[in-house]
């Protein structure tokens, strides 16, 4: 089977599919590392309760949440929440097979 890759999500693309689909398997399917950083898991438990995605997040247990904060440069925070912030420098500091997941790119490859 070919090298499916690594990701690192942002909120929308997890709020989303858990929405849509009532769970985060397809990224399980779609990729070999899931990773959340921990201003994105915050921000998607925040929600708390029924939220979407927050049962979803807790319960697959697959998906690396880390546990540790990034240090936002000023650039990034001009614009951005925390969660993308963090997104976009975690991929920025892996190899060039991680990939940052964008809904709309989440949601097109889910539906084929």
């Amino acid at each position: 089977m070919p090298e499916r890759g690594a990701v690192v999500a942002d909120a929308t693309p997890l709020i989303t599919l858990a929405a849509a689909t009532g769970e985060l398997e397809a990224f399980r399917v779609l990729y070999d590392h899931v990773i959340v950083p921990w201003e994105v898991a915050r921000e998607v438990l925040a929600a708390g309760g029924q939220a979407c995605a927050v049962r979803e997040l807790a319960q697959a247990t697959w998906i690396e949440r880390r546990s540790s904060t990034v240090v936002l440069q000023p650039f990034l925070r001009n614009g951005l929440d925390a969660g993308e912030a963090a997104v976009i420098l975690k991929q920025h500091s892996m190899s060039p097979f991680f990939w940052y997941v964008w809904t709309r790119q989440s949601a097109d490859a889910w539906r084929g």
